[in-house]
């Protein structure tokens, strides 16, 4: 059973632009909310976003 590169070219694309575009929305629906950290919250990402803001500070001041 053959598949042709074209088909399987495809699918790779949409599998990586899927959700690259899912996450490019997100971004900019967060970027011009009016409360980004309530929103933030209620989608789970504020305990995320706070730990990569620790560690950034933690690495400028070693």
């Amino acid at each position: 059973m053959s598949v042709s590169r074209r088909v399987i070219h495809h699918g790779l694309y949409f599998a990586v632009l899927g959700p690259l575009i899912g996450v490019l929305f997100l971004v900019l629906y967060i970027f011009f909310a009016k409360e980004p950290l309530v929103l933030l919250r209620r989608i789970q990402v504020l305990p995320l976003f706070l730990y990569c803001r620790l560690l950034r500070e933690l690495f400028l001041h070693c």
